[in-house]
């Protein structure tokens, strides 16, 4: 590690999101944190399977919505990020259908000391975002391993 904790935000977070993030975390004069957004670096609409193996060999940390529930196509970000040792942070839906982008920040603000350790976590490593609480004042982050099933066959 080199000393900067990198955050890639994918399209699922606006770029107005990053920008307000970007301007909120020099405020924290302990740390030198990078943030970057996919469409910055990679274009716009530009596809996780193109992507994500062009992070194997830097020490981005990903973070997204995208659960690859839904994806018909196979490219499911998380497998992706295992498979090419990203690791990952996945925001839970809960957090956006309880209070939108605003509870998203909150979430990650709350999670920041955390957030800036994971560089030193196992890379892949996939880890989730979401309340800690019935509540729904305080936040958590787990990490959950790729089950089985959820790894493709070569």
């Amino acid at each position: 590690m080199n000393g900067v904790t990198r955050f890639l935000f994918d399209e699922n977070t606006g770029a107005p999101f990053v920008n307000v993030l970007r301007s909120i975390a020099p405020l924290d004069k302990k740390h030198t944190v990078e943030i970057a957004h996919t469409v910055e670096r990679f274009g716009l609409s530009a596809k996780d399977r193109e992507w994500v193996p062009k992070l194997e060999q830097e020490d981005w940390i990903v973070i997204s919505e995208d659960r690859g529930m839904h994806s018909s196509r196979g490219d499911k970000l998380p497998v992706l990020c295992w498979q090419y040792n990203v690791t990952h942070v996945l925001v839970l839906p809960a957090l956006l259908k309880n209070g939108g982008q605003f509870e998203k920040l909150r979430a990650l603000l709350a999670m920041w000391p955390r957030l800036l350790l994971l560089p030193n976590e196992q890379r892949g490593s996939r880890w989730k975002l979401k309340y800690a609480n019935p509540e729904r004042t305080q936040f958590r982050l787990d990490l959950k391993p790729m089950a089985p099933f959820q790894v493709p066959l070569k």
